[in-house]
């Protein structure tokens, strides 16, 4: 069987991560392990048992030889795992931990997370809000006329960027975050980060390839759209989403980071509970709707899950979502998948075919946790596909 990369194990650990003692067990296996069905709270999202999902007795008995692994941190250091079932939250568990940049806590329902790059995808939704309310016109707008008159290097070459090479990063504007670790102040992100004036060091960065030409991972493209959906709808992008995007889905609870000159950090840290990065895969399995109210359309959500660069050997990019490609057996059982995807394991998972929407938070920012493809056939094998 083919290495499928880093995801499939994480899908792994969701369904076999059920250490929790909150509630009554419903299902106790061998080791001292049982699942508890999760609780059922004021946030909008139904709750039931994994029982008569996609799990028989004799695939959750297979599930057990991975607790012991769980527990001996094979998978690193995991937050939470949850997942949701054709519309129903059937699996969430909590784990102690470390807050990025901030001290060991017992993480539970109510604590925001850190979700680094899940951002991305977040920024992503925005602009199709933005898209179907009319502040922008279309993705083939190009970006410079959100800019007139502003000064910049290189403009008339930048002049054919357009809203949808930055959505799928081809840009072609200079930009390296990847020679360098995010704790080295070589790398651009943190330059722009702490940049004094964070607009202009992005609007600063030369022109160094034919838009839609070549695709190269950059927090540079999702921070020029936040600044866009604010130009255009006089909403910073964190107070968009908050009404736009947060309000119709019930989350309540959230923060996004403001660097220099009030500039929304639009590419990383945003931080929700896990229960609403639910709800935000969720409300993309069902084309856009929640509870019967479209908060975005189906049309940009189609768009935004098709594939328009080859970022690497293992995952296709849409508009700022991985669509992680997948080998023949499993493609055809499992179909596309589409994934946002942050450092340290944040994701938000979606499988169409399953409908299943799969939730990890986590902090291995430091380091990748080992030992994954093992699991990774294992699960697969076992759980998904056809024997």
């Amino acid at each position: 069987m083919k290495k499928l990369g880093l995801f499939f194990p994480l899908i792994a650990l969701v369904l076999v991560s059920c250490l929790s003692v909150r509630h009554q067990s419903i299902y106790p296996l061998p080791g001292g392990y049982s699942y508890f069905v999760p609780r059922t709270l004021d946030d909008g999202l139904a709750t039931g048992s994994i029982e008569g999902t996609l799990f028989d007795a004799d695939r959750m008995l297979k599930l057990n030889a991975f607790f012991a692994k769980l527990k001996q941190g094979v998978f690193g250091e995991i937050h939470s795992v949850l997942m949701v079932h054709k519309g129903v939250l059937v699996l969430e568990e909590y784990f102690p931990g470390f807050r990025f940049k901030g001290g060991k806590t017992d993480f539970t329902a109510s604590d925001l997370h850190h979700l680094a790059s899940v951002t991305k995808s977040i920024t992503s939704l925005c602009v199709g809000i933005a898209l179907d309310k009319g502040y922008i016109k279309s993705i083939d707008q190009p970006f410079l006329d959100f800019y007139p008159g502003v000064p910049m290097p290189d403009r008339e070459k930048k002049q054919d960027i357009t809203i949808r090479h930055l959505l799928t990063m081809t840009a072609g504007m200079e930009w390296d975050e990847s020679t360098y670790p995010y704790t080295d102040l070589r790398n651009d992100v943190v330059q722009f980060y702490i940049s004094r004036d964070p607009l202009r060091f992005l609007l600063d960065r030369k022109a160094v390839a034919p838009p839609g030409s070549r695709w190269i991972y950059s927090g540079a493209y999702p921070n020029l759209l936040g600044d866009i959906v604010h130009r255009s709808s006089g909403y910073t992008l964190d107070k968009f989403a908050a009404e736009f995007l947060y309000k119709p889905l019930g989350i309540t609870a959230y923060s996004w980071i403001t660097l220099n000159k009030g500039f929304i950090y639009a590419s990383g840290d945003a931080e929700l509970r896990p229960r609403d990065m639910a709800k935000i895969g969720q409300l993309v399995l069902n084309g856009g709707v929640w509870n019967g109210r479209s908060v975005i359309s189906r049309k940009w959500l189609e768009l935004s899950m098709q594939a328009a660069a080859q970022a690497n050997p293992r995952n296709m990019y849409g508009f700022m979502w991985w669509l992680p490609i997948l080998p023949g057996s499993a493609a055809e059982s499992l179909g596309p998948l589409y994934m946002a995807s942050g450092w340290g394991d944040q994701y938000i998972v979606i499988v169409p075919k399953l409908d299943l929407v799969l939730v990890i938070t986590g902090g291995n920012y430091e380091s990748t946790a080992a030992g994954t493809v093992p699991i990774l056939n294992y699960m697969l094998d076992t759980l998904f596909l056809p024997h």
